[in-house]
């Protein structure tokens, strides 16, 4: 079955609501790079997060980026998502994994910082950061839309692993209330978010994403969905788009790479694509850049 992610609100318009499930999304993440459990996890959240956070998003140039830094073995990764669902992501140091003294996911990341980076088209994208709190993907993205953003939200991502170490399940949702909502809707939310299964255990008993908002967020709260988009991980690199990289090379740089006489070799970090440019193509380019 293909990735799905849903967008909808309740019928008396007080509560919206986000929802996705990205099992081919997540595996392509972590099969691109190589991840680690620890990392597999992480990322899988953010790519979850990301991909939900991206109906914000209402031009096509429009990106969304959650960057995580820390002082912990990862060092850092950054999820990068288009309004159509084509997301991407970058991990510092792929293979960190938690050692056997690490008791929680805090541990593992120690020290750091969450930031949702908007780039809108404007003359600067907008930043919102915080710190990391508990290192639950969830948790933080929760605090997040209520420090940055004053919205009231609940946030669960969840990752499930089969037996062999490969993912089973990856889904999760975003729940807001909306400006003058009535405590009887308050009080419903909440009472089912109390008593919610996991995600990850919802999809895993054969319930869709769209069964898991009706059926269980919003159980006796009428809502509909009115966007529906496949989600897939998907790099815009190109050739082209490194050659231009690297004519923003000095004239001495380039002279190095020509007198070296030599290809070199540009990888993606987004999606280790590897693109070989000879010291002729380096040439022009030099000679280019003096017309």
């Amino acid at each position: 079955m293909a990735d799905k992610l849903i967008k909808g609100i309740s019928e008396d318009k007080y509560i919206r609501f986000y929802a996705v499930d990205a099992i081919k999304t997540v595996k392509e993440a972590i099969k691109i790079h190589k991840l680690s459990v620890a990392n597999s996890i992480l990322t899988g959240k953010l790519l979850l997060a990301g991909l939900m956070m991206s109906f914000d998003l209402k031009n096509k140039q429009d990106l969304l980026s959650i960057k995580l830094d820390c002082s912990g073995p990862t060092k850092g990764i950054i999820t990068t998502v288009k309004n159509n669902g084509e997301i991407k992501c970058y991990i510092n140091n792929p293979a960190a994994e938690f050692s056997k003294e690490t008791k929680s996911f805090k541990e593992f990341l120690q020290d750091g910082t969450i930031s949702v980076i908007k780039d809108l088209g404007l003359k600067e994208p907008y930043i919102g950061t915080i710190e990391l709190i508990s290192g639950g993907i969830g948790d933080e993205m929760t605090h997040y839309y209520l420090k940055s953003e004053q919205i009231h939200t609940a946030v669960s991502v969840g990752i499930m692993f089969n037996k062999d170490g490969s993912v089973k399940q990856a889904g999760g949702f975003v729940v807001q209330l909306l400006p003058f909502a009535p405590e009887e809707s308050i009080s419903k939310l909440e009472e089912n978010l109390n008593f919610l299964p996991n995600i990850t255990d919802l999809l895993d008993m054969g319930h869709s994403i769209e069964e898991v908002i009706e059926k269980f967020v919003l159980k006796d709260i009428p809502s509909k969905i009115y966007e529906t988009i496949e989600p897939k991980y998907f790099c815009d690199c190109s050739y082209e788009r490194f050659l231009k990289g690297i004519s923003l090379l000095s004239e001495s740089e380039l002279n190095e790479i020509i007198k070296d006489n030599e290809d070199i070799e540009v990888v993606c970090r987004f999606c280790n694509k590897k693109y070989t440019y000879s010291p002729e193509t380096i040439l022009k380019i030099k000679q280019s850049k003096k017309h």
